[in-house]
């Protein structure tokens, strides 16, 4: 779904079998890229409802509140499970059970962010409920052996339910700071501020020279985000009258690369290189292949010599050979 769009195809009803999410882990696990599954909950999920509208919290006063406020209309209407619902506490035992047999990276992205707190009390819900439902999910990431990533938001009724080393906080909206006092109360994090390809950085250089990165102790890298993209031509006018881009290729994959270049081509020193890999072989969720890449990327980083290449006339000696 792409909001206030121009020109651009929305095709209904496509969805991956579990056979192609399977096929697409395979082939990004043979290039070194990891593919975490996000299931966000408990706020946004509007679409649940589609399912089964018990599932979802109506509020109709916080519904009129938003879609009459002039900020994307109808778009930012987020309505969340329903956390009075045991039903839908089956569903989402059962929802990530599916997805952690499909996905077997150790982390699990489980969302968290905008809960909207107006429309839960309107059903008489408050923080306990939702501190008792982040509860329930971590014990379930648990149950299946994968550890939570969690938006921002709601950071500190997290950390009071669930173990820090168990919490991967992504940081998107709260600045330095935000990133400072998550990682006061124990947690890793990760950044995406000032890297988000729809509506953030503009180009490659943009991307590059984003400053806004903090790095901790438990600063373990960045992620850029993309949401609404699309595969074929395709435009949205935000509410600052901005055209932006949504085309996949026309917008992200030069980003990307500024990107890339910027947590991977070390603009920080080696001593923030060493605390960032320190911190990621420390933890027990990291596997020790990781650890080894990240120590050989430290150490090409400090300069030691690389081997040159052969001669032309050894390589035409071994391709004979092999014939």
């Amino acid at each position: 779904y792409i909001h206030n769009k121009e020109r651009c195809p929305q095709p209904l009803g496509q969805f991956y079998t579990q056979d192609v999410l399977r096929h697409l882990v395979g082939y990004a696990g043979k290039k070194g890229i990891r593919i975490i599954p996000e299931l966000d909950m408990p706020g946004h999920a509007r679409s649940w409802g589609v399912g089964n509208e018990s599932w979802i919290l109506p509020c109709p006063r916080w519904h009129a509140k938003r879609k009459n406020s002039g900020v994307k209309g109808e778009y930012v209407v987020n309505l969340p499970l329903n956390i009075g619902n045991k039903y839908v506490w089956k569903i989402v035992a059962d929802m990530v059970q599916e997805l952690a047999s499909i996905f077997p990276d150790p982390w699990f992205h489980v969302g968290f962010d905008e809960v909207p707190q107006e429309c839960l009390k309107e059903h008489g819900y408050d923080s306990s409920h939702v501190q008792a439902f982040a509860r329930f999910v971590d014990k379930q990431l648990e149950l299946h052996g994968k550890v939570g990533v969690y938006w921002e938001d709601n950071l500190h009724l997290i950390n009071k339910v669930v173990d820090p080393s168990r919490a991967i906080i992504q940081c998107w909206n709260g600045g330095p700071k935000k990133v400072e006092e998550a990682q006061r109360l124990g947690h890793m994090t990760i950044q995406s501020e000032g890297w988000y390809f729809d509506v953030g950085c503009r180009n490659a250089d943009d991307c590059y020279n984003n400053v806004q990165y903090t790095a901790g102790p438990l600063s373990i890298g960045g992620v850029g985000c993309a949401w609404e993209m699309s595969e074929s031509e395709c435009t949205s006018k935000e509410n600052n009258r901005q055209i932006w881009e949504r085309q996949w290729e026309k917008s992200v994959v030069d980003k990307l690369i500024g990107t890339a270049a910027r947590f991977w081509g070390s603009p920080w020193s080696d001593s923030s290189n060493e605390i960032m890999m320190n911190a990621l072989c420390k933890n027990s969720i990291f596997t020790n292949f990781t650890c080894h890449t990240n120590k050989n990327q430290l150490q090409r980083e400090q300069g030691p010599a690389v081997k040159p290449k052969e001669t032309e006339p050894r390589q035409r000696g071994r391709k004979q050979q092999r014939k």
